[in-house]
């Protein structure tokens, strides 16, 4: 069983919200078998199903029990392939490890059990973290003037943000004065004139 992205690369871990392709080959070191099935399920850590899966290919399907609240994804019939492959959308961040369980089969279609065998495996995809923290604006380059401030604060950035830029005023003793926003623009005022002389600091984010 392996897992992949849509790069095509195998995967040990899973991004929120991606879709992988979920491959199960079931292979066989004895006997001739003609015909083959597979059935898969992904588990959280406690046990619950992630029912994510999306439609599969030719020979396969998707099963939903409803006395367990599991969906399945499982051969369609006697397959005379060994490969299913199936599409898995990843669970929402903070779900954490997720395994999957598949088992397989093959027969060799003589109508009885002699000759047959089966097999189970499982495989965990740890929940990529790292993606999930967004890249920060680079606001390093700002120019702010004039000092002292008569009634009107210049903030200037090097270049358009891309986002909307968060300012908060702060006095000599840490007291919050003034909080706004700043549009997307590269140059932004701040009408200061209505308070008290003295030494204040600035923060943007």
């Amino acid at each position: 069983m392996t897992e992949k992205d849509t790069s095509g690369s195998t995967v040990t871990q899973y991004i929120p919200g991606d879709t992988l392709e979920v491959e199960v080959n079931v292979n066989t070191t004895t006997g001739t078998p003609a015909r083959y099935g597979f059935q898969i399920v992904s588990l959280d850590s406690n046990n619950n199903a992630l029912n994510d899966w999306t439609v599969p290919v030719s020979n396969g399907k998707i099963v939903a029990i409803n006395r367990t609240g599991r969906t399945y994804a499982e051969h369609n019939g006697p397959s005379t392939t060994s490969s299913f492959t199936t599409k898995w959308v990843a669970p929402v961040s903070g779900t954490g490890p997720v395994t999957f369980y598949a088992g397989g089969v093959a027969a060799n279609n003589n109508r009885g059990t002699s000759g047959d065998g089966g097999n189970t495996t499982s495989l965990t995809l740890s929940e990529n973290l790292t993606t999930n923290i967004p890249e920060s604006q680079d606001l390093s380059s700002t120019e702010v003037f004039p000092n002292p401030v008569p009634t009107t604060l210049h903030l200037e950035f090097d270049q358009t943000p891309e986002d909307i830029i968060d300012v908060e005023l702060f006095d000599l003793n840490g007291r919050l004065v003034m909080a706004t926003s700043m549009p997307h623009q590269q140059n932004f005022q701040l009408q200061v004139n209505k308070f008290d002389r003295g030494v204040y600091f600035y923060l943007h984010s």
